[in-house]
């Protein structure tokens, strides 16, 4: 049988052969052929050589790129560090120059805990350009600094740590702003091919930015450490004992008349609209006096046929604008918001007019520490 088969496959090749050299066109055909097919197995080892050299090209760049990104940038401010501060350790007050929240005024928020605590924890959840995560106060130091973490779930899941940090000059306030992020391998070889920190770089620049515009317009109105609130004040009402009196003794003077005129209010049945107060009509530096009056405000207006006590009288105050500003501490020391107050009215070119008001808003039989104390100190702007 093999030999057989032999025979078979001689005569079988002899009749190949002579096909092919009686047909030159499947002579060409058939080299082209192997041509190809050395060709293909040539391109499939350089292919496989390329694979090899880049799969170890980027082996050793997952050992060599950082496994860690950081990103800081700084900006000084013209304030003192206690106005830039409460609006680092604030996630409300963040809001105010957040480069992100300007991205999505639709965005959802929520503060979970007591802002300004560690521990409390800013949500966010918005379009495409904020994503969806949370940041959580780790770390807060008075007059220094802050830190957080944030963890983000859209558009992919990260987590890094934030910081601000406050370093207090003369005149001024420098803001560093960064954060570090752990980049695992093999998502570290991206940090060669993306400039995540250069993106991220922008926005805090934009941030600091902003910041450093809302920090500075507050500070125009912050004189002498008082921060001036221009407000609208609508017609105020005054139930007052009025007298001029030295300057030693004012007070006992004042408690004796706020006593009559909160009698003469309760006597009445007046409506009370706001806390014991003092109105100033002149203080005469010269005499040592002042013209000043016990007053109590009082809802509305009361024809005078219905005052039939002794040394009470009503006092209305037109509508008008007004300076305000809060001052905490015995009311000796209260003279130094009036004299933050006069600054800013020469600064501003505003004259204001009779009288000024004091509003003593502590019940001071209840509160016996005086940096407690609060007052306000109103002064009505000529216009």
């Amino acid at each position: 049988m093999s030999e057989k088969r032999a025979k078979k496959a001689y005569h079988f090749n002899i009749n190949i052969t002579n096909l092919i050299s009686k047909n030159p066109i499947l002579l060409v055909s058939l080299k082209t052929l192997n041509n190809l097919n050395s060709l293909f197995m040539k391109a499939l080892k350089i292919l496989g050589v390329i694979l090899g050299i880049t799969l170890a090209v980027l082996l050793v760049l997952v050992f060599v790129a950082p496994t860690e990104m950081r990103v800081e940038r700084s900006i000084k401010i013209d304030a003192p560090s206690d106005l830039v501060f409460p609006e680092i350790s604030s996630f409300s007050q963040m809001d105010n120059w957040s480069p992100w929240a300007k991205l999505d005024p639709e965005m959802q928020k929520e503060i979970v805990g007591e802002d300004g605590r560690v521990g409390s924890t800013y949500k966010w959840s918005g379009n495409e350009l904020v994503g969806k995560g949370q940041q959580t106060f780790t770390e807060i130091d008075p007059g220094k600094g802050v830190k957080t973490k944030i963890n983000f779930v859209e558009p992919w899941e990260s987590e890094a740590n934030a910081f601000i940090n406050l370093k207090a000059g003369e005149a001024d306030t420098e803001v560093v702003w960064g954060f570090v992020s752990d980049v695992p391998k093999p998502m570290n070889v991206m940090n060669f091919f993306m400039d995540f920190s250069k993106e991220v770089g922008n926005d805090y620049d934009k941030g600091l930015k902003a910041l450093k515009e809302y920090v500075e317009k507050k500070a125009s109105k912050y004189v002498g450490g008082y921060m001036i609130n221009e407000i609208d004040m609508p017609d105020r009402h005054f139930l007052i004992a009025r007298q001029k009196v030295s300057f030693i003794g004012s007070e006992g003077v004042l408690a004796n008349g706020l006593e009559k005129v909160i009698g003469a209010a309760e006597k009445i049945g007046l409506e009370v609209d706001g806390r014991p107060s003092g109105l100033y009509f002149d203080w005469d530096t010269v005499t040592n006096e002042t013209d000043m009056a016990a007053a109590i405000p009082i809802a509305s207006k009361i024809p005078n046929s219905g005052l039939k006590l002794g040394g009470i009288s009503q006092f209305t105050v037109p509508a008008a604008k007004a300076i305000m500003v809060s001052h905490y501490g015995d009311y000796g020391s209260s003279a130094n918001a009036h004299f933050a107050i006069d600054q800013y009215l020469t600064t501003n070119g505003l004259t204001a007019k009779v009288p000024c008001w004091e509003e003593y808003v502590t019940d001071t039989s209840e509160e016996p520490d005086t940096s407690k104390w609060l007052t306000r100190v109103y002064y009505f702007i000529e216009e």
